[in-house]
């Protein structure tokens, strides 16, 4: 289960989120130290902004890429 730390619990610290076996989540929460965080509501979650792809202009004369493959040094 999922628990939010309102104190310093080692190695966690306040504000942290981390992952326990429920009876383990539990027993931070009945001490004070994590609490179960608050699912956020559906209402709150803002659509993603997807940009709009612009195509690339088409070019009709194709040159070959330059080769730009590293030699090795000569031995001596």
């Amino acid at each position: 289960m999922l628990v939010k730390f309102v104190k310093g619990y080692s190695p966690y610290q306040k504000g942290e989120s981390a992952g326990f076996p429920p009876d383990k989540a539990e027993k931070l929460v009945k001490m004070g130290v994590a609490i179960y965080p608050q699912k956020p509501k559906s209402d709150s979650i803002p659509e993603p902004v997807i940009p709009e792809l612009k195509s690339e202009p088409e070019t009709i004369d194709f040159q070959a890429p330059i080769n730009r493959m590293v030699k090795k040094a000569k031995k001596k």
